[in-house]
């Protein structure tokens, strides 16, 4: 089948539930994005673009109460980890039954394949050369496997409904299935708005994490077919009262535009991770850091001090550079870490955005540009990865990655030139 026959089912299958899309909304192809959804009449600011029924929201309680598999999965819930899981499940099981599922026309409309980084190969992912990135990347690929194979042994315990010998059920399929729930939902605290047999759920611990408390994933048909744009001026939510999944527009569609939605404000390293694309132009554009520092400097007393001025002792947490150049945390952080002594009393400074001292500006401003200079040391070039992006000789995931690492660099080349404004002003000052 083509597209259009594709799109044919599924606008059909819509028609019977309780999906209320803008009468004006048309699903369209689209030059930078691909399909999308568009405006072939005017929308007005303050209308209601699209409302989705609870009901009709794919969530862990539409798993638990699937009159073929939903006692099953709600017997096997010690056993698993992660609700994402369970909605992986259905729609593996789902996908399996082909023409008679009653969800037919919506799952045969999802992608097949998506471009996050657990689709990509080996060689791939060494193109993405932030460490902090490439090790989110890797633990992904990890922990999706990991999911499975739990997964795969509560299925295996029931292979009368679950034939884990066909590809059905492969990882390959899971893959696919738990990438089209976290890349296609919209955010319901279902625990909160549903009758939810999880409400009070403990569960299983994974990874650390007692993942059973983050149980708002809902599929939305029809929404998540509504590309992302940073500045979008739409909002959403559950609406309790009326039990219904609202979309209203913030702005005025013309005729012909492509309706957008925000995925959150991410920057491109998240969006490569979560959605498999980065933007051109994106104004929440950051680079992550891991800030490095000997181990010595990391002790109870300085982690009391980072507490009280409310920075973190985590040696990432809001460590990043923008376009304004190295984060609040950051610097201060450093500054705080290398005071001595006889500088404690002054560590307050840094909430009025004043210094501990001129020694203490001096040795941060210097740390700072050697840590920058490291890491620029540490990379290709811009001019390389120019060039490599010139060749036309890469895949599309090999793009992004070289993409990302240059718009990365030029953040970390201007948070320098800002750093060296800084040392000068300051031995002008002092």
């Amino acid at each position: 089948k083509d597209d259009a026959s594709d799109l044919a089912i599924f606008l059909n299958w819509i028609e019977k539930r309780k999906i209320e899309p803008h009468k004006h909304l048309i699903w369209n192809d689209f030059e930078e994005t691909g399909r999308g959804i568009g405006a072939k009449d005017v929308i007005k600011e303050g209308e209601t673009l699209i409302t989705i029924d609870g009901e009709e929201l794919i969530t862990t309680a539409t798993v638990l109460k699937d009159e073929k598999i939903g006692k099953i999965l709600s017997g096997e819930l010690e056993r698993l980890v992660d609700p994402s899981q369970l909605i992986s499940i259905w729609l593996m099981f789902q996908n399996s039954l082909g023409h008679s599922s009653l969800y037919f026309g919506y799952i045969q409309l999802l992608p097949r394949m998506f471009d996050t980084p657990i689709y990509w190969d080996q060689e791939e992912i060494k193109e993405i050369t932030n460490p902090l990135t490439q090790r989110k990347a890797i633990k992904q690929r990890e922990m999706v496997h990991e999911l499975y194979l739990n997964a795969l042994e509560v299925m295996n315990n029931h292979r009368e409904t679950f034939n884990t010998s066909t590809s059905f059920y492969s990882f390959d399929s899971f893959k696919w299935a738990w990438t089209c729930v976290m890349t296609r939902s919209v955010y319901v605290d279902v625990n909160l708005h549903f009758d939810s047999p999880l409400k009070d759920f403990k569960g299983n611990m994974f990874r650390g994490k007692n993942k059973w408390k983050e149980n708002h994933y809902g599929l939305a048909p029809f929404f998540d077919g509504f590309n992302h744009d940073p500045n979008a001026k739409v909002s959403g939510s559950f609406n309790p009262k009326k039990k219904v999944y609202e979309l209203k527009s913030n702005v005025e569609w013309k005729k012909g535009e492509q309706v957008f939605i925000c995925y959150g404000h991410h920057n491109n390293s998240t969006l490569l991770l979560e959605y498999g694309f980065i933007l051109k132009d994106n104004p929440n554009s950051r680079l992550d850091l891991k800030l490095e520092v000997p181990e010595e400097f990391y002790n109870s007393e300085s982690a009391s001090f980072l507490s009280q001025l409310g920075l973190s002792p985590s040696r990432s947490k809001n460590f990043f550079v923008d376009c304004n150049g190295f984060s609040w945390n950051y610097l201060n952080t450093v500054r705080v870490l290398l005071a001595k002594d006889e500088e404690v009393q002054s560590i307050w400074n840094v909430l009025e955005d004043l210094p501990i001292s001129e020694q203490n500006e001096k040795s941060t401003l210097e740390f700072v540009q050697r840590e920058a200079l490291k890491w620029i040391e540490s990379q290709s070039t811009i001019q390389e990865d120019e060039s490599i992006l010139n060749s036309n000789r890469l895949s599309f995931h090999q793009l992004c990655a070289v993409k990302l690492r240059l718009e990365e660099k030029k953040l970390m080349r201007n948070a320098l030139n800002l750093i060296d404004s800084k040392k000068k002003m300051w031995q002008i000052t002092y």
